[in-house]
C-alpha cells in the first residue's frame, strides 16, 4: 500500500566512533534505496552522553534500526553486523510495510517522530530520483543512489555541494527537494560539473521557493549537452543557454534574494546584458552581494550592467531597503579602463576587480 508506505520513517542510530558500525550504515543505506521510506541516520557520538536517548525516546543501543509511523508507533531492529543484514533488513522493513501499523509496535510520541511529519524536501527528492533512475534503467544506464550526505541537508536550513559529482539525474531530484523545502533558505552547488538542463532545473526551483535567499553556483562553465546518468559524457565549453534563461527568469521574479553567486558561470556579453535586463525589472529584490567572477564579461557588456545595478541600489535605498546591493565581484573578466569606468560611478558599492587588465583601478586612474 503507497499511502501506508509514506506514513512510515526510518532513523539509524550509530556511533562514527566504532568502525565496525560502518557494516550498518551501508546496510542501512542499501536499503533507504530500494523502500519508499524517508531516511535518517543518527549519529550518537556527536550528540552529549545520553541525548539521543531524549531524541529518539527509549533506550535505543547503537547501531539499531527504528521504523516509526506518522502516530509515534515504532519497531526496532539491532545488531546490524554484516552485510547479510542489509537484506534481512530489507525484508524486515517490507514486511512491516505490508502489514500497516501493527497493534505490537511500541507507542512513544517522541519530539523526532512529531518532527518527521512535517513535510519536506526529502520525499520528493527520492521520488524523482527513483523515477529518474528507473528511466535510466531502462535505457540501460546505472541507477543513481541518493547523494552521499544529502538526506540530512533536505533537514536543514542549508544545501552544501562542492567539487562532488552530480549528474542530470541527482540534479533534477535536487531541485524537487529545493522546490519543496520549507526550511531552506542557502544552496551552495559549487563545481559539481552540472549539465545545462541540472543547473536549469536547480535554479528553476530557487524561482518558486521565496524562502531561498542565498544561491550559489560557482565553477559551473563547463557542460555536458546530454542526458546522462553518469556524469561522464565529453563536457562542451560552451555557455549554458538554458541556465542563463532560467537565471534571468529568477532575477526577474525572486523579492527575497540576498545573495547570488555565479563566478565561472560563463554568461559571456549575451548573458550578462539579459541578467542586467531582469535586475533592471525587478528592483524589488533585495540583492546584497553578487558574484559575476570569471564570466568573460568585456566592455559591451560594462555599460547595462553599471546601469541595472545603480538603478537597483537606488531603487533599494529609496525604499527604505535593510539590504542594499553593496559588494559586486567582477574579478577575471576583460574589462577596459574605460569599460570598467561605468561601475565607478555607482555610490557605496565595493567593486572586487583582479586589476588583470587595468580594470576598476585603471577607470579609478583614468576619471581623475
Amino acid at each position: 500500500d503507497a499511502h501506508a508506505a509514506h506514513r512510515w520513517w526510518a532513523i539509524l542510530a550509530y556511533s562514527s566512533e566504532d568502525e565496525s558500525q560502518g557494516v550498518a550504515l551501508r546496510s542501512f543505506q542499501r536499503v533507504a534505496w530500494r523502500n519508499t521510506f524517508r531516511f535518517y541516520t543518527l549519529d550518537v557520538a556527536s550528540l552529549p552522553g545520553g541525548n539521543h536517548a531524549q531524541i529518539l525516546g527509549g533506550k535505543p543501543e547503537a547501531p539499531c534500526v527504528r521504523l516509526y509511523s506518522s502516530d509515534g508507533r515504532y519497531r526496532e531492529r539491532r545488531g546490524l553486523t554484516t552485510i547479510g543484514d542489509a537484506t534481512r533488513l530489507t525484508a524486515w522493513v517490507e514486511s512491516t510495510e505490508d502489514c500497516g501499523i501493527p497493534e505490537t509496535l511500541i507507542h512513544d510520541p517522541t519530539p523526532l517522530a512529531r518532527f518527521l511529519e512535517t513535510p519536506d524536501g526529502i520525499q520528493p527528492y527520492l521520488n524523482v530520483l527513483r523515477s529518474l533512475s528507473t528511466k535510466a534503467s531502462q535505457r540501460g544506464l546505472r541507477p543513481c543512489e541518493p547523494l552521499k550526505g544529502i538526506i540530512p541537508q533536505l533537514l536543514g536550513p542549508t544545501i552544501l555541494l562542492a567539487r562532488t559529482q552530480v549528474p542530470t539525474i541527482q540534479a533534477l531530484a535536487l531541485a524537487s527537494a529545493i522546490a519543496h523545502s520549507r526550511r531552506l533558505t542557502s544552496v551552495t552547488i559549487d563545481a559539481c560539473g552540472l549539465t545545462d538542463e541540472g543547473v536549469e532545473a536547480i535554479l528553476i526551483a530557487c524561482s518558486v521557493n521565496p524562502r531561498v535567499t542565498s544561491l550559489s553556483l560557482a565553477g559551473a562553465a563547463t557542460y555536458p549537452h546530454s542526458f546522462d546518468a553518469h556524469g561522464q559524457v565529453h563536457a562542451l565549453n560552451q555557455p549554458p543557454e538554458r541556465g542563463i534563461d532560467a537565471l534571468a527568469e529568477l532575477l526577474r521574479f525572486h523579492r527575497n534574494l540576498t545573495h547570488l553567486t555565479i563566478g565561472g558561470f560563463n554568461l559571456g556579453d549575451k548573458g550578462a546584458t539579459m541578467l542586467a535586463q531582469s535586475l533592471g525589472a525587478n528592483t524589488r529584490i533585495p540583492l546584497e552581494r553578487l558574484d559575476l567572477s570569471h564570466n568573460k564579461l568585456s566592455d559591451r557588456s560594462s555599460l547595462p550592467l553599471a546601469s541595472s545595478f545603480s538603478s537597483l541600489r537606488d531603487a533599494q535605498v529609496a525604499r527604505g531597503s535593510p539590504t542594499c546591493l553593496s559588494n559586486i565581484n567582477l574579478s577575471g573578466n576583460f574589462f577596459t579602463a574605460s569599460g570598467a569606468h561605468p561601475f565607478e560611478t555607482i555610490p557605496s558599492v565595493s567593486i572586487v576587480d583582479s586589476g588583470t587588465l587595468q580594470g576598476i583601478k585603471a577607470a579609478a586612474l583614468a576619471a581623475g
